[in-house]
């Protein structure tokens, strides 16, 4: 990295989070790295997070508002708009932010070195898992899954199963610039940007627990869901429909993404696993052939839950 400091942003996607909201920002402003400017958009919440964002815009003037309109856009998409505002604002590397979660103090210090300025480069780093009132659960998420960050780092790998999680991760401008907008058939913008900086750039992790993410009953996305979702077999059998619409969304995505970065980068993996998880054979066969390209899961579960959504 130049000595020019970077500008540094980081994106906060709010929805009906009051209860641990203003605790995740405390965490922000409590960083060592203090050079930074946060956006946050409310998703049109019902409860008072709209009134806490304003509180905390009028008392730091690096806090700023994104007008939302009342429009609620889901998850994945409040990402995209806020990701692109940081993006035509100017950032050089943004975090994303998650509203229930709490940021360990040298968070943004640490992860700001791993961006050197050699690569493009999306950072993840690990997560303690803890419950509401930030009590440890377990010491490591990424060993809670089994999941394998580095070596699992290419497109084969995080396309069958994503090890990165949005709310610890950092991205550079140029990844962002070629990952936006997010199409809306996309329900994970965590394994859309991790695939965009794995043939765009560099995938580095930093093997330390960075965040303190919060477990409970209100999570979109969380360790207790995906826990379920990896270890219980009878809940992927029951959620087999839900799995294979995100499949038939993310499949159409990545037509879109193909069409995007051909002629910049290599795509080839893409273009396989498109062709191959389309065919229209059995979900065994599918997985046979994946394996014969060299895609591989992390985890046993993980393969199970390839096998679901490969399902016709």
């Amino acid at each position: 990295m130049s000595n020019t400091k970077p500008f540094v942003a980081i994106v906060l996607a709010t929805y009906n989070g009051d209860q641990y909201l203003e605790c995740q920002i405390e965490s922000i402003r409590a960083q060592t790295y203090a050079d930074w400017k946060l956006f946050v958009r409310d998703d049109n919440s019902t409860d008072a997070t709209p009134d806490i964002i304003e509180k905390f815009e009028r008392k730091d003037d690096r806090i700023v508002n994104i007008d939302g309109g009342g429009i609620r856009l889901g998850y994945c998409q409040n990402f995209s708009v806020l990701l692109q505002h940081a993006l035509d604002a100017g950032a050089d590397i943004v975090f994303l932010c998650d509203q229930d979660d709490f940021w360990v103090p040298t968070k943004l210090e640490k992860q700001l070195l791993l961006h050197d300025g050699k690569n493009p480069t999306l950072c993840h780093t690990d997560l303690e898992l803890v419950d509401q009132q930030l009590r440890p659960v377990k010491p490591s998420y990424i060993q809670h899954l089994g999941l394998k960050p580095h070596i699992a780092k290419t497109a084969k790998s995080l396309l069958l199963e994503n090890n990165i999680t949005g709310c610890a991760t950092s991205v550079d401008r140029l990844i962002l610039s070629l990952a936006l907008p997010i199409p809306e058939s996309m329900d994970n913008h965590d394994m859309w940007l991790g695939i965009v900086a794995s043939m765009a750039g560099e995938i580095r992790y930093l093997d330390e627990a960075m965040v303190k993410y919060r477990q409970h009953s209100q999570n979109v996305i969380g360790g207790n869901n995906l826990a379920q979702a990896r270890w219980r077999l009878d809940v992927l059998r029951e959620t087999k429909q839900k799995h294979q619409v995100k499949f038939r969304g993310r499949i159409h995505a990545f037509g879109e993404l193909i069409t995007r970065l051909e002629g910049q980068f290599d795509v080839g993996a893409l273009q396989v696993y498109q062709r191959l998880a389309s065919l229209d054979v059995p979900s065994m066969v599918k997985l046979w052939f994946l394996r014969r390209e060299g895609f591989r899961n992390q985890t046993f579960k993980g393969s199970l839950l390839t096998f679901l959504q490969l399902l016709r």
